[in-house]
């Protein structure tokens, strides 16, 4: 409802959450606050691939939102087309109608590979270029791994240990593959 008013009266909100994909769905600005004070503000892709933001929304539980279109839906699953054209099978679409979309995928539902996998069940292997990794302050062994898909690049944080990223030999810059089971990504709203 928020977001069909919001797209619909183009009508200045101040919305207030403590929920990480909520604030991903309807703002285009967030000022992230810890104990009172101001730590963070920027667009929400930006915001919650900082280290100290993750931190506070991984307690939340850490959801990317990707938008896209919904494409066709085959009952359980649907096909849903990021921006950069790259397609990937979501489940919870039930009878929502084909249309622009939302859909959530928890940073740590996806794995990533340094090259492209084959014979696997998880339907959506999607092609990238790590932007940033980043480490939680405070949680040992915790790696954010921000990954660029598409174009125009859309931000995807990715949750590894510390001794995956040391066994991948990750670095800014290097072209991996985002994997993700088609149950790991819902749709949280059509628009």
């Amino acid at each position: 409802y928020l977001v069909r008013v919001r797209e619909e009266f183009h009508l200045p909100t101040l919305f207030v959450s403590h929920d990480p994909a909520e604030v991903q769905a309807l703002c285009g600005e967030v000022v992230a606050l810890s104990a009172g004070r101001v730590i963070a503000q920027g667009s929400p892709g930006r915001l919650f691939s900082l280290p100290s933001v993750f931190a506070l929304a991984r307690g939340e539980g850490f959801e990317n939102i990707l938008r896209g279109r919904l494409t066709s839906s085959g009952g359980a699953t649907a096909a849903f087309t990021l921006k950069g054209g790259e397609s990937i099978t979501v489940t919870g679409a039930g009878s929502a109608v084909a249309g622009e979309a939302l859909v959530g995928v928890r940073a740590e539902d996806l794995i990533l590979a340094t090259s492209r996998p084959h014979g696997l069940s998880a339907q959506n292997i999607l092609p990238g270029r790590i932007a940033r990794i980043e480490r939680e302050p405070g949680a040992a062994g915790a790696v954010m791994v921000i990954v660029e898909i598409g174009a125009p690049p859309a931000p995807v944080v990715v949750a590894i240990t510390e001794s995956a990223l040391g066994q991948l030999a990750l670095a800014p810059g290097q072209e991996v593959h985002v994997i993700a089971k088609a149950q790991a990504c819902r749709v949280v709203t059509v628009l």
